[in-house]
């Protein structure tokens, strides 16, 4: 494994929410990030009437506010891991680092049983497609890291099974990425992926060293 490239110390920080859970669920983790001294922006989208391609092309935008030879450092939720690895790939923004908090990179179990049981279609509306597919990979020049949930509190696994360990909606299998950097299991639900000060600690370490386990 080859060693962690410096960033920019200064390089700035876009947090991405998941699906169902807004701008405001960023909140908790943007002010822990910005006490470790990074300067944070969340990045909003609607996560069920727009199509991936919409929500990539959207964040593509918003990074248009920094400099174009800037690194941004990307920190997406479930769905919105997806939509940073869209973006990444779909459009030319200067390589950083990404942390994945939960993303089903592999597909959701419970996405796609949710979009097959009738009128619940809607509760994933236009995300169902991006939720189901898998065999991505972490893009060139990118380093990725993925955080995944081990406490399997949620609704999730009451609409389908899920294979342990799970944070309640996802499966950690379901987060695997070819060619991440590194990978931290923590005792967490999926939402508290944004609220645990230990995640936030983790990511904290991941943008400034390229990995979970540095100090």
């Amino acid at each position: 494994m080859t060693a962690p490239r410096p960033m920019p110390d200064s390089a700035p920080v876009v947090l991405i929410h998941g699906l169902w859970y807004g701008r405001i669920s960023l909140k908790p983790m943007a002010a822990r990030l910005e006490r470790k001294g990074w300067a944070v922006d969340r990045f909003a989208y609607a996560t069920v009437r727009r199509s991936i391609d919409s929500s990539a092309a959207s964040l593509s935008e918003f990074l248009r506010r920094y400099r174009p030879d800037e690194p941004v450092h990307l920190v997406g939720h479930s769905l919105g891991g997806l939509v940073a690895l869209h973006m990444i790939e779909h459009f030319d923004v200067p390589a950083a680092r990404l942390v994945l908090l939960g993303s089903p990179v592999n597909g959701s179990t419970v996405a796609h049983r949710l979009g097959r049981l009738g009128p619940l279609k809607r509760l994933v509306g236009r995300a169902a497609g991006p939720l189901e597919a898998a065999g991505r990979r972490a893009p060139e020049g990118w380093e990725v890291g993925v955080v995944a949930g081990t406490q399997g509190l949620g609704v999730g696994r009451l609409i389908a099974p899920l294979p342990r360990p799970h944070d309640g909606t996802v499966a950690e299998v379901e987060t695997r990425l070819d060619g991440e950097a590194d990978r931290l299991l923590l005792p967490v639900s999926h939402t508290g992926l944004v609220l645990s000060p230990a995640v936030a600690a983790a990511v904290d370490r991941f943008l400034e060293h390229g990995r979970f386990g540095a100090s």
